[in-house]
């Protein structure tokens, strides 16, 4: 039998990121990671983390277990509060984002244009959040190291 990797545990905070005066959205900071024994078993792992954090507000905690490199045991604990939308499926370290706009052109095959790009300055993961954007914004590209995401924020784009 092969021995089991070791758990790692990556610890993640709450905090907003105002990009402008046009974008505030919610990011995460990676405060600390963990590794722990190679014997441990990652599910009563989890069980211990999300007891210690179910009244702590505002942390994501990832589990996970590697074997060359790809992930073959996954657990997320989330604590943030309120409404949230899916800004990226996992913690993604954001490098840029870029507002999106309806286009002033009648050419239905460009209904969308780029109207600002925001390169992130510090270490700004994104996951599930809030965002709040002027109302000429109609979405976002998160360009991050995971790759692009976009999200269309208000429904009005007609094509």
């Amino acid at each position: 039998m092969h021995a089991l990797p070791p758990i790692i545990i990556e610890y993640y905070r709450e905090a907003e990121l105002s990009l402008g005066k046009k974008v505030r959205l919610t990011a995460l900071t990676l405060e600390r990671v963990e590794e722990r024994s190679l014997d441990e078993d990652i599910i009563d792992v989890v069980a211990e983390l999300k007891e210690r954090y179910k009244n702590t507000p505002n942390y994501v905690v990832i589990v996970k277990r590697s074997v060359e490199g790809r992930a073959e045991e996954f657990s997320i604990i989330s604590t943030l509060r309120g409404p949230l939308i899916l800004l990226y499926p996992v913690p993604a370290l954001l490098k840029e984002v870029v507002l999106l706009s309806k286009s002033s052109s009648n050419d239905a095959q460009s209904n969308i244009s780029n109207e600002k790009r925001y390169k992130v300055r510090g270490n700004y993961y994104v996951f599930a959040g809030r965002v709040e954007v002027e109302d000429n914004v109609q979405g976002l590209m998160l360009i991050t190291d995971r790759g692009p995401r976009i999200l269309m924020l208000n429904s009005d784009l007609e094509t």
